[in-house]
């Protein structure tokens, strides 16, 4: 989250980097537990600026007080300065040692356990100069590191994304103008609220563009979808519909019969009525019978009464003198 707030603020022009060879630095080793405010600090250590009327920054942590003096106009809310930031990136690196970077002019650092004792901008050092460096602070050349500027630029880069909110917080600008305390508390309080404020504004407003992004894809997706299902329930219907006119196609034209279980079922009237079969033909549906019996009404209830036959009706019908039986032609329907 906190790259997002630097490129926001770089972007918004709230953000600017202090050059080494634009700045005085001041190391302080503090007593324990004492905390310096911004007056004790002007109060105390303003007259070791270089300059006259000088801007200044600074930053405590625990016991150890870094100050920057600067002359130039920088405009950001926030300004950082590169040696801050070469020192974070060397931390885990370079506990004691001297870093010597071939930049324009050449910038040095010198850190010692840790903290930023010294920043040094000069157009060339020689190599006596460089001893008494090394000697100043009780180190060794085996302590002395040089990089190249692209490494200089890398350990910057390497640094801001190391950098906490908290950072930005304590090493916001600071004015020497004489001002009231309560102004000047005023301002110590705003700085942090408004960096907290951007910060939410802008988790807000990309929150906000996502969603709006993520609904926008989602409309357009159940645009598409309601538009197939359209198509897909015009085929289902087309389809739907065939398989009706199908069905009845099929029910009137081939529902065909059994023709073994409707002889079987006729046959066994027959045989309880004592009456005979003389033809059976099945058609579909239709049903064509010659039997003789003594009692065709029976016949006829009897097979409506199986529940598979119906419509029956007598076609034709002749008696026989010498049996007594009756030649009767029976048409029905097989439901």
């Amino acid at each position: 989250m906190i790259g997002k707030i630097l490129s926001f603020l770089n972007r918004k022009n709230k953000l600017k980097f202090l050059d080494i060879k634009d700045s005085f630095f001041k190391y302080v080793k503090l007593p324990q537990k004492t905390r310096f405010s911004r007056e004790a600090v002007e109060l105390n250590y303003a007259a070791s600026s270089p300059f006259e009327n000088p801007n200044m920054i600074f930053m405590q942590e625990r016991d150890n007080l870094y100050i920057w003096f600067y002359k130039i106009d920088i405009e950001g809310t926030f300004v950082i300065p590169e040696a801050f930031l070469i020192c974070k990136a060397l931390k885990d690196k370079m506990n004691n040692g001297v870093a010597m970077f071939q930049t324009s002019p050449l910038n040095i650092v010198v850190i010692k356990n840790g903290v930023l004792y010294s920043q040094i901008s000069r157009d060339k050092i020689t190599d006596r100069e460089t001893d008494i460096l090394l000697k100043e602070f009780a180190l060794s050349k085996d302590d002395l590191h040089r990089f190249s500027d692209k490494d200089y630029k890398k350990l910057i880069k390497d640094a801001l994304a190391k950098i906490r909110l908290t950072d930005l917080f304590n090493l916001s600008n600071i004015s020497l103008n004489p001002r009231t305390v309560l102004n000047e508390s005023l301002e110590y309080i705003r700085i942090p609220i408004i960096a907290i404020l951007i910060a939410l504004i802008f988790i807000g407003y990309a929150k906000s563009i996502s969603i709006k992004t993520e609904f926008g894809n989602l409309n357009n997706k159940i645009t598409v979808l309601r538009r197939e299902n359209q198509n897909i329930t015009k085929a289902l219907s087309k389809i739907e519909d065939v398989n009706k006119r199908w069905s009845r196609f099929k029910t009137k034209e081939f529902n065909y019969h059994n023709p073994i279980k409707v002889v079987d079922l006729i046959a066994e009237v027959m045989l309880k009525d004592n009456s005979y079969i003389n033809t059976c033909s099945v058609s579909g549906n239709n049903l064509d019978l010659w039997i003789k019996t003594k009692n065709s009404s029976k016949i006829i209830n009897d097979l409506i009464s199986t529940g598979y036959i119906d419509r029956l009706n007598i076609a034709n019908s002749s008696r026989s003198g010498r049996s007594g039986m009756e030649r009767v032609n029976i048409t029905g329907r097989i439901k």
